[in-house]
């Protein structure tokens, strides 16, 4: 019996909330498609990153200017968020047959997201509409988190369910090719709820 494990290859997805559909949405790959590494061991993890960019002011003017200085990709968007799938798959070779053993999906997000910093003595207005666009904000990126999360479950299953092949190595090749048609998948999804949603994130200021 044989058995080995592979890190396919991850790619990292960038969201970014813009009141301009033009940064609606990006994306960019910064690992190499269907690349696959042996490894010795090691284990998946989920994790959330958060990082609160200030907001204040004591106009309207004022709190759009604090967003255009402290917001993420020098003001042009209002919050972002990077989407780092990890995904990794043992597969085993007994009496000529391979199948995928184990399978598991890591997870890491980074977010940079607006926080309300103006005080207790701020006009109670703009501390209303800035209270709101935080909110509103966070929960979009939580959004876009909850997708991958969806498709972070969604790829190690349907690797586990891969049926077997004689040879590893073609096993592996439908394994990463899956998992690359569900990265894409993933990405066509959050950038259907950013077309879904980026009008009403335009009228937040």
């Amino acid at each position: 019996m044989k058995s080995r494990m592979l890190a396919a290859g991850s790619g990292v997805f960038m969201s970014a909330v813009s009141a301009s559909r033009r940064f609606a949405w990006a994306a960019a790959r910064v690992a190499a498609a269907g690349l696959a590494l042996l490894i010795a061991g090691g284990s998946v993890e989920t994790r959330i990153d958060i990082e609160a960019y200030p907001i204040s002011g004591r106009t309207h003017a004022e709190l759009v200017g604090s967003v255009k200085l402290h917001a993420p990709m020098g003001g042009r968007v209002y919050g972002i968020g990077f989407i780092d799938f990890d995904p990794r798959f043992e597969t085993r070779s007994e009496m000529g047959v391979c199948r995928v053993a184990a399978a598991d999906t890591g997870l890491k997000v980074e977010l940079r997201v607006p926080e309300w910093r103006g005080g207790s003595d701020a006009p109670k207005g703009v501390a209303r509409v800035a209270r709101n666009f935080e909110r509103v904000i966070r929960a979009h990126e939580m959004h876009h988190v909850a997708i991958a999360k969806s498709y972070q479950k969604r790829i190690a299953a349907a690797v586990k369910a891969l049926e077997p092949e004689k040879s590893c190595w073609a096993l592996r090749d439908r394994a990463e090719a899956l998992i690359q048609r569900l990265k894409a998948q993933h990405r066509d999804a959050q950038r259907a709820f950013d077309r879904r949603t980026w009008r009403q994130l335009a009228r937040l200021l």
